[in-house]
């Protein structure tokens, strides 16, 4: 009888042992991949709920894990530059949930306006002209009469400008 009371008082230790054994914890794990399922190694993911917020960065295979969370909800957040932000609710219990996380292209719009500014103008009023040259009386007449002569002394006159001939 002695050895039957032990045999079943180890059955009830094992039992109760067996029971805090199991595990109360979860894991969430995942690959961050983008829309060409490329990994994206380097990323953070956020995951926050029951009044936690943790951070993982992805590694170079693209893989993130949060171990150690208690039963409940979450969600799983990401944000990387050119890609929509990526949420997910996840409902965590013992044992591990995958959450995969693929970014999609962001289609942003830029908008851009062109605005005229007033800048420099040219005016033929002597009045507006300071550094006008004006020749009268014997400078006009001492100007070659030869059509190409009297170009280039105009042009000499007037100093470099812009344009393919300088």
């Amino acid at each position: 009888m002695q050895q039957r009371t032990c045999f079943l008082l180890f059955g009830i230790l094992l039992a109760v042992s067996s029971v805090f054994a199991q595990p109360t914890s979860g894991t969430v794990h995942g690959v961050v991949t983008d829309n060409s399922g490329a990994v994206v190694p380097a990323a953070t993911v956020t995951l926050t709920g029951n009044g936690a917020e943790k951070s993982a960065q992805t590694q170079a295979d693209g893989s993130y894990v949060f171990s150690g969370l208690a039963p409940g909800q979450y969600t799983v957040r990401m944000t990387y530059p050119g890609f929509t932000p990526f949420e997910k609710a996840v409902a965590v219990s013992a044992g591990v949930v995958q959450v995969p996380i693929q970014l999609a292209l962001s289609t942003e719009k830029q908008q851009v306006t062109v605005e005229a500014e007033p800048g420099p103008t040219v005016s033929v009023e002597p009045d507006n002209n300071a550094t006008a040259l004006v020749l009268k009386g014997d400078d006009l007449e001492s100007l070659p009469d030869d059509p190409d002569d009297l170009s280039d002394a105009l042009q000499a006159l007037a100093g470099p400008g812009a344009g393919p001939n300088g």
